[in-house]
């Protein structure tokens, strides 16, 4: 879900990335043209944070968090123990290596995704 709370209404006002302050800018687009002739603007930073500008709301709003956001790092942390606790458990239940090569493959999918 994105978030429309930064209290920024012009994607041009967007100079960094609140989260890290970072201002090395990846890429900045414009797509999509509304009905009203507001063209839909985003703009992304190398620490991996998007911003886009959307015309229903006038606002600008995340779409894409800062990999370097202590929650976010939090969230990967978690998900790579739970992994680890699967795995574990799994080996104290005495999987054999097929099975337990098939785990991990499996779990490869699961990752802490920064889109809301």
């Amino acid at each position: 879900m994105t978030k429309y709370n930064i209290g920024i209404r012009k994607i041009s006002e967007v100079s960094c990335c609140p989260t890290c302050g970072n201002k090395e800018v990846k890429e900045i687009r414009k797509f999509d043209q509304h009905c009203s002739g507001e063209w839909r603007e985003s703009i992304a930073f190398a620490c991996g944070a998007k911003y886009e500008y959307c015309t229903n709301f006038s606002q600008v709003g995340l779409v894409t968090e800062c990999k370097q956001n202590p929650e976010f790092q939090a969230r990967v942390k978690l998900v790579e123990t739970v992994k680890e606790e699967l795995l574990q458990h799994a080996a104290k239940r005495g999987l054999n290596d097929a099975d337990m090569k098939q785990l991990r493959d499996k779990l490869q999918y699961f990752a802490v995704s920064t889109w809301h």
